[in-house]
């Protein structure tokens, strides 16, 4: 990764390298990622939608994270939308799926997590339109992000994802998020911060990411809850 406004595109299957890369440092454990380009995925109604995601989900998992293992299940979704996945606890059976256009992401590990891909539009660069997204809950977030962010739309993005993340990693809504610690890093332009909601801690990473073939930027943000 290389400087302000100079990041570098990257192919999709690259994701877990860029952002364990801007992890260096974290001394927790961090999940599986995998992402990749679905041809006309944002095009597909939730039901077709899944059966793509559950078909390229499965195939990546069991040729390279089960190892063929003979117990792998598969994924499944629950009435609620949170994905489930049937596997031997060796190998995690917590995941989070996110897509934004044709991308789609999962991350898999043995510990709650989540994640979140999101487009940035320069049309939303006004903080009303993100205060009302976001219920008024996470002014404070907002605020400390538009501090440091390139513009609004870059900040609310990201707050959105952020928020996004945290409640597939808890499974439940957010009220207000409690800033315990933060760092934003200019240089990669990602933002890091700690959590902690109902006696869980929380470490959260947010970035943004281009894709070759593609003229858009996103915000990536990964959450993941910290042992004690």
């Amino acid at each position: 990764m290389i400087g302000k406004n100079q990041l570098s595109a990257i192919n999709p299957d690259e994701l877990e390298f860029y952002v364990h890369k801007a992890l260096k440092g974290f001394k927790g454990k961090c999940p599986k990622i995998i992402c990749s380009e679905i041809s006309n995925l944002s095009l597909l109604k939730t039901t077709q939608r899944r059966l793509k995601e559950k078909e390229f989900i499965e195939s990546k998992i069991y040729n390279n994270i089960s190892g063929k293992n003979d117990n792998f299940c598969g994924l499944y979704w629950l009435s609620s939308g949170k994905p489930q996945l049937m596997l031997p606890s060796e190998f995690g059976s917590f995941i989070s799926i996110t897509n934004e256009d044709d991308y789609c992401v999962f991350t898999i590990g043995n510990f709650s997590q989540g994640c979140d891909l999101a487009l940035i539009s320069n049309e939303r660069n006004d903080k009303s339109h993100w205060n009302n997204l976001l219920s008024n809950r996470q002014g404070d977030l907002l605020d400390l992000l538009c501090r440091k962010d390139r513009s609004v739309s870059y900040a609310g993005t990201r707050a959105w994802s952020i928020v996004e993340s945290l409640i597939k990693a808890r499974s439940e809504p957010i009220e207000k998020i409690p800033i315990l610690d933060y760092e934003y890093n200019d240089e990669i332009e990602t933002f890091y911060f700690q959590t902690t909601l109902k006696q869980k801690s929380f470490f959260a990473l947010s970035t943004i990411v281009s894709f070759l073939k593609s003229d858009n930027e996103y915000i990536f943000s990964l959450v993941i809850e910290e042992a004690k």
